[in-house]
């Protein structure tokens, strides 16, 4: 159960790094 956790918000995890990655970018050139 806790491993099938895990996994999701690992899975999650680059969706959500890129977003703010995108969000730096856009900040930085407006």
């Amino acid at each position: 159960m806790a491993i099938s956790t895990y996994l999701k918000v690992i899975s999650s995890l680059p969706m959500l790094l890129y977003f703010l990655i995108e969000a730096c970018i856009l900040l930085i050139h407006f």
